[in-house]
């Protein structure tokens, strides 16, 4: 089911099969052999790989990859949308074998980069933009991020006491607003009459700034507060919320480390073996292009243990997930 049993969801696992399954990889493949030419990958992100809880997981991941199937890496890391194409081009130039995205708000400059470098593999762990679909060397692994709002609305509203809740977000890309759209959906669900209500920083970096908006947000009457696309910052307005005495719910990944008097639970996107999935796929020559989205219904989307004394909302949000999985609830003009 959605709700773990585990103090840490067992990530991937169940992804990984989905994927492989999905992209006709066979699970189980070996690795790259060790005396192969190593693959030369570059990733772009938008925010630190050391900071919050977005980029390292996904540093994590593909590290662990990289050193299991040679690949040569190297990582740009907290580019700014506006300076992407420059690093892109550059990397297409090199001809080097795989790039990829960790973020979504980079689809303006990634997928013209694909285009204009045909023997280039471009990944993108997100939601892509424009004129994609004919390209034979993209690929965009993500989450549903519908279901991803839902379900974090649905807790919102249920742990909210003045039926107030609110986002910390960063800039209002397209999965900012997918998931705000489907928490206030999800909220409505749980608890009709919550408000759920946002304020972007304008970055995805300022950490003061994000630590200040959630201080607005709570003496505007939220007690419940989230970071939207803010998976590079989120530690500091975790931590600003328990400063605060409210309740935090996390993005991403687990991440009562942050708040862990403030953090009741964390809903997280399982996109970690989709790295495995590409070094398969790039190992053997059979890249599989197009969009490839895991939901809720495949555990790719986790809800960790909430912490002790929410047991009975913890029930609420298990039953009422079910009952999401089951097609009782379709969040309207939401789409991924």
């Amino acid at each position: 089911m959605v709700l773990r049993k585990f103090a840490r969801p067992i990530v991937a696992a169940a992804l990984g099969t989905l994927l492989m399954a999905t992209l006709g990889i066979m699970v189980g493949s070996a690795s790259a052999k060790s005396d192969a030419a190593p693959v030369t990958v570059r990733v772009i992100t938008a925010t630190p790989t050391t900071a919050g809880i977005w980029d390292p997981t996904h540093k994590a991941a593909y590290a662990g990859v990289a050193k299991q199937n040679n690949w040569k890496l190297v990582i740009a890391e907290t580019i700014p949308y506006g300076s992407a194409a420059q690093v892109l081009n550059r990397w297409g130039d090199e001809k080097v074998n795989v790039v990829i995205s960790t973020d979504s708000g980079f689809s303006s400059s990634f997928v013209p980069a694909a285009r204009k470098y045909p023997n280039t593999l471009w990944v993108l762990m997100g939601q892509p933009s424009g004129e994609w679909k004919d390209l034979k060397n993209f690929a965009a692994l993500t989450y549903d991020q519908c279901g991803f709002g839902f379900a974090q609305g649905v807790i919102a509203a249920l742990l909210s006491r003045s039926h107030n809740v609110a986002y910390v977000g960063a800039i209002p890309i397209l999965p900012a607003l997918n998931v705000l759209k489907a928490a206030k959906y999800g909220a409505s669900v749980a608890v009709p009459g919550t408000k759920v209500s946002v304020q972007y920083t304008g970055g995805f970096t300022d950490s003061q700034k994000s630590q200040e908006v959630a201080s607005t947000l709570i003496a505007g009457g939220a007690d419940v507060i989230l970071a939207l696309t803010n998976g590079g910052v989120s530690g500091s307005i975790a931590g600003r919320v328990q400063q605060l005495g409210k309740t935090y719910i996390g993005s991403y990944g687990d991440e009562s480390k942050f708040a862990p008097k403030a953090t009741v639970t964390s809903v997280a996107a399982n996109l970690s073996d989709a790295y495995g999935t590409i070094a398969q796929q790039v190992a053997s020559g059979t890249f599989k292009p197009g969009l490839f989205v895991t939901g809720i219904k495949q555990n790719g989307i986790l809800i960790y243990p909430f912490a002790p004394g929410n047991e009975a909302t913890a029930a609420q949000v298990k039953s009422i997930m079910a009952k999401y999985v089951a097609g009782k609830y379709a969040v309207p003009n939401c789409s991924t």
